[in-house]
């Protein structure tokens, strides 16, 4: 599942929880790529 709108990611946990199954949300993937392309 993917939470693509920036308002709906802090509901990430309870929407996994939910249905048992990982969430992405658009906030999270871009600072992750972030870092990657940093090396941080």
């Amino acid at each position: 599942m993917a939470l693509a709108q920036f308002s709906m990611a802090r509901t990430h946990t309870a929407v996994g929880q939910a249905i048992n199954l990982p969430v992405l949300t658009t906030p999270g993937s871009a600072v992750r790529v972030l870092r990657q392309r940093l090396g941080w």
